[in-house]
């Protein structure tokens, strides 16, 4: 029964994506604002969950604004997901056109350099744009789960791939290290509860178990580590890129991977609190407990 319903969610997917690339991108967000909306009202998707992260979160709030900035969550991330859909209409100059980049210089300098950087992000904003934004630039691989549905899988990476980005699925950590001695660059998206593999850092005001990976790729590699961000600004989007300064090379390598790691998460936090819609509230991000 699983694999019959992968398989209509797949032609689900397929045949609603045919018939919004007959169409303008601003008919496909005035889509997806409908959508969100229907999803959130009439499908509350861990609509409870969301409302309670974001009492947790913003306590000054009212209950009404916390409904309509939980909303705005729904919104932005269908609307993403649209856009995402309409890559293969798109051309890298249309993407460039939308686009204002915060940290240009960096990006010319690692570009310059040829040498492997880290750039860490979160499930934010539209993530997937700003991929197809650094392709640009350099060679850019991007770690992806795997996700269950193989056909729907397969789908979405080859929207990605079509756009110049490379995919390496997240367990292949031997292809990770390849790219970044050959110069080129990883994208990572850090913000999942990542169980008892993670390492404990402060976010939201919550202890969170934290990928390790981007800092220990930068610790073990000497790549340069970047947080990345895009902010959705109308039709428009502003990227934010900003290296993360290491710590002490003369500290033990847990701690610092720790350090590391609470030095991206808290840019993270910044933007969250900036941008609360534009974070995937519906993660469970702090399922796991510390100690447990």
């Amino acid at each position: 029964m699983k694999k019959i319903f992968y398989f209509l969610l797949y032609l689900t997917l397929q045949m609603t994506a045919h018939i919004l690339r007959l169409f303008p991108l601003d008919f496909g967000r005035f889509f997806a604002r409908i959508l969100g909306g229907f999803v959130f009202y009439i499908l509350p998707i861990r609509r409870k969950e969301v409302i309670n992260r974001l009492e947790e979160t913003f306590r000054d709030k009212t209950k009404s604004e916390i409904w309509e900035l939980a909303r705005g969550v729904y919104i932005q991330f269908l609307t993403s997901m649209v856009e995402l859909i309409f890559f293969p209409k798109l051309t890298i100059e249309d993407i460039d056109k939308m686009v204002e980049i915060e940290g240009r210089n960096l990006l010319e300098k690692l570009a310059a350099a040829k040498k492997g950087a880290i750039f860490v992000s979160g499930h934010f904003g539209n993530w997937e744009l700003m991929g197809a934004v650094l392709v640009k630039y350099f060679p850019v691989n991007f770690l992806v789960k795997r996700q269950h549905n193989i056909k729907a899988d397969e789908l979405l990476n080859s929207y990605r791939t079509k756009k110049g980005m490379k995919i390496i699925p997240l367990e292949m950590t031997l292809k990770i290290l390849k790219a970044l001695k050959s110069g080129e660059m990883v994208g990572i998206l850090s913000d999942q509860d990542a169980r008892e593999r993670g390492v404990f850092v402060d976010f939201l005001g919550r202890p969170s178990s934290t990928p390790k990976g981007p800092a220990a790729l930068a610790i073990r590699t000497k790549s340069t580590l970047v947080s990345c961000f895009i902010v959705r600004e109308g039709k428009r989007f502003r990227i934010y890129f900003e290296e993360i300064p290491p710590p002490s090379p003369d500290l033990d390598e847990e701690e610092a991977i720790k350090i590391y790691t609470q030095r991206y998460t808290k840019k993270l936090e910044e933007f969250v609190l900036k941008y609360p819609d534009h974070w995937f509230w519906l993660h469970r991000r702090w399922k796991t407990k510390p100690g447990i």
